[in-house]
């Protein structure tokens, strides 16, 4: 079956985190159609807030928001 090419975009992108085929991510990706546009937002924050605050720590080699 065809979907829209916004929709196969986020299925695409969601199948490319560890351990999510392309099953599991299409069915996150109608999961995430369900949600109201401001579930959808704090989704895309949350993901855009972490990309740009989290890194590696080069004392413990863990992931912190501390410093730089």
């Amino acid at each position: 079956m065809q979907y829209p090419e916004s929709l196969d975009r986020l299925s695409r992108e969601l199948s490319r985190l560890p351990g999510i085929g392309k099953k599991t991510a299409l069915r996150l990706a109608f999961g995430i159609l369900r949600y109201t546009p401001e579930e959808a937002a704090n989704l895309a924050e949350a993901i855009r807030q972490v990309k740009e605050r989290i890194h590696h720590c080069d004392v413990c080699h863990g992931f912190t928001d501390l410093g730089t």
